[in-house]
């Protein structure tokens, strides 16, 4: 029994022996999963295992290179070439261990799930120091080729219409909506010569352009205003480019009749008004005899597709009626509320003279007769003055030679005085005359008499 165990152990060991496990090899080292669109290297790595070689050959054998690219590089350690085509041959006097090429992948796999590959180094042989060679078997190894990643990517938006829109001034009427295509802007000063425009939308794109009036050449955003009316168009195109939209904006600088919540005039059936009309003016007054019972007013808006609300123009009582003219604007709904008090007389009342006729004639006669008066006065004055400058200038005459008068001379004297009286008369008659009839002022009336006087004077 023993002598058969020991026979066995023997030819086992003699087995051992004859095996050369000490043959150089190689090996793939690297990442056994690449990414998608990712490149990694596949090291190949040379193992001598104490043999002194100075020659390898081989082949790069890949199972599916249609979702790879490929390339491979020699290691600097070693001299020789390398390809993916044919037999690689790398030598040396004494090739070491370690990398001696490095296969590179990159993975281009587009299908929806993961693909596999194998590479393989075929028809391995190496060449010793000895100039024998040994061939020995494939080394093959599998890769996991990553698909392209599951990515939701967001679809253009067909969107043309705007979200919002804002204007660095006035007031837009009516209030945005995105359906809503045109608007008006209001209450922009006259002095505001440019506005900023601001629209908003879900990743389309905008034009502003300017229909009339207005100008923005250089800036689209902001438009240079004219006086009045101006026109602007903001057009939209969706991020598809399937949808477009168009929004008309009448932009008014300064003050406009469109939008008015004003009046351009109150008519009244057979009456007028006692105020005079001004739209900004709201409380009138009128009467109107006891027979009227209601009047028929027509309300002139200064915009026609203002509304008018009329009430209490009907069934009117005697005494003070409040007749209410409302006025709405078209886009603002702004009001604005005129006020008539309408006074129906008591029957067979009539409407009293009106004050100011009054007030406006008593001043003028009493003014004409303190006019007579004063005119009056001033000629018993200057009658006096006269008559003694006449004396003392006779007298002065006196004072010379007594000059010898006959009765013939003294009758003369006598006509000469009653024919200055008789004038005196004639002239304040006339003055009398003439101020009932012409009114002359107390000046014309002063220089008219001293006229009279000098001559008189120089007569004598």
């Amino acid at each position: 029994m023993k002598k058969h165990l020991i026979k066995f152990l023997l030819i086992t060991f003699g087995l051992f022996l004859s095996i050369d496990v000490s043959a150089a090899s190689l090996s793939f080292d690297g990442t056994n999963t690449i990414e998608f669109e990712k490149t990694e290297g596949q090291k190949i790595n040379f193992k001598s295992n104490d043999k002194v070689v100075t020659n390898i050959d081989f082949r790069v054998d890949i199972s599916d290179s249609s979702n790879v690219s490929l390339s491979i590089i020699k290691d600097d350690s070693v001299a020789g070439t390398v390809n993916l085509t044919g037999v690689s041959k790398l030598t040396g006097d004494h090739i070491v261990d370690g990398t001696i090429a490095t296969l590179n992948i990159t993975n281009n796999n587009k299908l929806s799930t993961s693909g596999e590959l194998t590479i393989k180094l075929t028809d391995i042989v190496f060449t010793f120091d000895d100039e024998t060679t040994e061939e020995v078997d494939d080394i093959s190894k599998k890769i996991t080729l990553k698909a392209r990643p599951t990515t939701t990517v967001k679809p253009l938006s067909n969107e043309s219409k705007l979200l919002n829109i804002t204007f660095s001034q006035g007031k837009l009427t009516p209030e945005f909506k995105s359906d809503v295509k045109e608007y008006k802007v209001f209450d922009i000063r006259d002095t505001i010569k440019t506005i900023t425009i601001n629209p908003t939308c879900d990743h389309c794109t905008f034009t502003i352009k300017c229909e009339l009036g207005c100008n923005n050449d250089n800036n689209k955003g902001r438009p240079n205003l004219v006086i009045g009316k101006n026109i602007i168009k903001i057009t939209t195109v969706s991020e598809s480019g399937l949808n477009n939209d168009e929004y008309l904006f009448t932009v008014y600088r300064g003050e406009t009749t469109d939008n008015s919540a004003y009046l351009s005039n109150i008519e009244i059936e057979d009456f007028n008004l006692n105020e005079e009309f001004d739209k900004k003016t709201l409380d009138y007054t009128l009467s109107i005899p006891y027979e009227m019972e209601s009047l028929d007013i027509n309300a002139i808006p200064e915009d026609s597709t203002a509304t008018i609300e009329i009430r209490g123009n009907e069934n009117l009582l005697v005494g003070e009626n409040v007749i209410t003219i409302t006025v709405t604007s078209s886009e603002t709904n702004d009001k604005s509320i005129y006020n008539i008090t309408v006074t129906r007389l008591e029957e067979g009342e009539e409407e009293p003279v009106t004050e100011p006729v009054t007030e406006e004639v008593a001043p003028i006669v009493k003014k004409e007769n303190q006019t007579l008066i004063i005119i009056l006065i001033i000629i018993g004055a200057l009658t006096i003055i006269g008559i003694s400058a006449y004396f003392l200038f006779f007298r002065k005459k006196k004072n010379k030679k007594a000059p010898v008068i006959n009765e013939e001379k003294k009758e003369e004297i006598k006509k000469e005085n009653e024919n200055i009286s008789q004038s005196e008369n004639e002239l304040l008659e006339e003055l009398v005359i003439t101020e009932e009839k012409t009114k002359p002022s107390v000046d014309e009336a002063l220089a008219d008499l001293m006229t009279t006087k000098e001559i008189l004077l120089k007569e004598e």
